[in-house]
């Protein structure tokens, strides 16, 4: 029996993957940004919003991947996107705020930024994504082309859906 899981499992090493990316594999970039309280993310893949008493950004990834995104912080809102022909690149966007107020997503993205409460938040999202926050007082969820917003909390709920998408409270 013994030598027969040996034989079995000597099948198997070959077909293990030869490049495996780790972490210890990603590079850190931290860019450095003016004051924001909103957000507005185009095609940017993963997104972690996390509370932090300045706000900054950080992007971890594959060494080329972490050079593929655009920040720029214009009244009060930063913009963040990835360069098309990039969608193979592995990488994670760490943003530090004290407070996120609005948040817009288009083009895909998942965006957990249920770290930074808020008494209120506008989130939208157009052509699919998914946002998750926490909103204490008042939530305005709207949602064109797809999408999911989770929220938690207990706040009062507007939504407003064209097309196809959820506000639900998670």
């Amino acid at each position: 029996m013994k030598i027969l899981i040996l034989s079995l499992l000597s099948l198997l090493v070959p077909l293990a993957p030869t490049t495996d990316i780790t972490p210890n594999d990603w590079v850190t970039k931290q860019i450095s940004v003016e004051p924001f309280s909103d957000l507005s993310i185009e095609s940017a893949g993963n997104i972690v919003v996390l509370y932090s008493e300045k706000n900054t950004l950080q992007i971890n990834g594959e060494g080329p991947c972490v050079d593929t995104f655009k920040a720029t912080v214009i009244d009060n809102r930063l913009h963040l996107s990835k360069l098309e022909g990039y969608d193979n690149c592995k990488a994670e966007v760490v943003i530090g705020a004290p407070k996120i107020v609005d948040i817009s997503v288009k083009n895909g993205g998942i965006i957990n930024l249920s770290s930074v409460k808020a008494d209120s938040m506008f989130a939208s999202i157009e052509d699919g994504g998914v946002i998750s926050l926490e909103a204490e007082e008042f939530l305005y969820g709207k949602i064109r082309g797809g999408g999911v917003i989770n929220y938690k909390g207990n706040p009062f709920v507007y939504k407003h859906i064209i097309d196809f998408g959820e506000v639900k409270r998670n």
